[in-house]
């Protein structure tokens, strides 16, 4: 029997998953970014790089399965898509984050965004190309 509540309790996250990047999805394409901000949290700090060891695991779990299901939207669920999703299940479970927003100019005239979230030291989304933007924006939830 617990293996049939875990079975579900994996095909629920998923599917809460993929509901998530396309609400966050068409959010991005259809409001205007001072709206979009409210599900970013607040720009004024960042969260603390200590969590617990049952929070860095089930931040872990969340980024596994963000970079599985982002594969099999048919829409765009790239970094800011999976930023928001990571962000707000992690909110629900009371588990602060940051979510950081990153430029790279691309030739001449090209400039090119990038997001990414932190929750403690880990990256939870965005991680692999970070380290080619400049930070200029962070938003967190200060407090649980």
């Amino acid at each position: 029997m617990q293996g049939l509540y875990r079975f579900f309790k994996k095909i629920f996250l998923s599917i809460k998953i993929y509901f998530l990047f396309g609400f966050f999805r068409a959010a991005i394409l259809f409001l205007p970014f001072s709206k979009l901000k409210y599900f970013m949290g607040d720009s004024k700090g960042e969260s603390s790089f200590e969590i617990s060891l049952q929070e860095r695991e089930f931040a872990l779990k969340i980024s596994r399965y963000i970079k599985r299901i982002s594969r099999m939207t048919p829409w765009e669920s790239k970094c800011l898509v999976q930023a928001l999703t990571a962000r707000y299940i992690l909110k629900k479970q009371g588990i602060i984050s940051t979510l950081y927003l990153g430029v790279s100019k691309e030739g001449e005239k090209s400039i090119k965004a990038h997001s990414w979230l932190r929750c403690g030291t880990m990256i939870v989304t965005g991680g692999e190309a970070r380290d080619k933007y400049k930070e200029i924006s962070k938003f967190s939830d200060l407090t649980k």
